[in-house]
């Protein structure tokens, strides 16, 4: 379960508009980064309890999401610049 959007992903990498940039490719990015998220919160916290009504749009979800969106925009970035 991704906590972010390839919509967002897009938005934070500045790649609104590139058609060059596939959903697909985003969404391999986006998948990365979910697993770098899961593994650390489950290191420390029962992840089947962040789900339901009291964790979507809680201040945690928000958090896991803004993570999620800056490492799927970093990974699609190197990507595409090279990480210099």
């Amino acid at each position: 379960m991704a906590y972010s959007t390839i919509d967002q992903v897009r938005s934070e990498s500045g790649f609104t508009n590139n058609s060059n940039i596939t959903d697909a490719m985003i969404t391999i990015y986006l998948n990365q980064a979910n697993g770098v998220v899961q593994s650390f919160v489950s290191s420390i916290y029962n992840i089947t309890t962040l789900t339901g009504t009291n964790f979507t749009g809680s201040q945690a979800d928000l958090m896991l999401q803004r993570v999620e969106d800056l490492l799927a925009s970093g990974y699609l970035m190197i990507k595409e610049y090279g990480a210099e």
